[in-house]
């Protein structure tokens, strides 16, 4: 069947990642200096966005029949350019059924539905053994903190918070509207969770600064594709998943 699109564009690494997945990798021509899995997209598609920087002259040159774009990763001003001048796919991924059904979405629109639908299958039979992995898995609140300088926590409606709750932790900043509030140490102090994510990209005194603020809450260092990249990461996500819930079991 020929692809609708030949000339895409991904401005997000887990779409870059899952049009690998669903073997469509050569209708991908440009990607962003995050697109990293697999690393050889550094070196073979065309770089252009660097650091929430887009490269507009770049894109313009590759001529893309569809850009694939997550609402979360650039400003509005960005959103706004790209949606006036190309045929934008924009992305809000909040939860599990939202993941499946842009996978879906993607799977139709590079006309690779059957490998689309491949992945999906093994992610609802991750769920169901999840579930089992978990059954009397104790309910703990959490912090899940997505950039440091200033601190910025995952709040309501997004995936992070969604991939906590799969594992029983209720996000404690959920009832905030924002979806990534700025909180302070005092924030923390009165929050008092009993679990901390913290990206293994934090240095050790960017993680020393927020566990001082919390009472003795356990900390966990977590690799942060494992919670926010919603594509065919989610299959090897939620092994990683199955594994905390060992540690959390645990715990005392």
């Amino acid at each position: 069947m020929k692809p609708k699109f030949t000339s895409i564009i991904s401005l997000s690494p887990t779409i870059s990642e899952l049009i690998y997945d669903i073997n469509a990798e050569k209708q991908l021509k440009g990607v962003t200096s995050k697109c990293v899995i697999p690393k050889y997209f550094q070196i073979e598609k065309t770089i252009v966005s660097n650091n929430e920087t887009v490269d507009f002259e770049k894109i313009k040159g590759l001529n893309p029949d569809i850009i694939f774009v997550s609402v979360d990763d650039y400003d509005d001003d960005t959103l706004l350019e790209l949606t006036n001048n190309f045929n934008v796919f924009s992305i809000d991924v909040r939860n599990i059924e939202d993941a499946i059904e842009l996978i879906t979405e993607v799977g139709s629109l590079l006309s690779k539905t059957l490998e689309a639908q491949k992945i999906i299958t093994k992610i609802e039979l991750q769920l169901k053994d999840l579930e089992k992995v978990k059954e009397g898995l104790l309910f703990r609140n959490g912090i899940y903190f997505v950039l440091n300088s200033p601190w910025i926590a995952a709040g309501n409606h997004t995936f992070i918070s969604s991939m906590m709750e799969l594992i029983n932790v209720k996000n404690v900043f959920a009832n905030l509207k924002e979806r990534y509030p700025v909180v302070t140490g005092a924030n923390i102090h009165i929050a008092n969770p009993d679990l901390v994510f913290l990206p293994e990209e934090f240095s050790d005194g960017d993680i020393i600064s927020i566990v001082s603020q919390t009472h003795d809450a356990e900390t966990f260092v977590i690799d942060h594709k494992m919670f926010s990249w919603y594509g065919s990461r989610i299959i090897k996500a939620i092994d990683y998943l199955k594994l905390l819930v060992i540690k959390l079991n645990d715990m005392k």
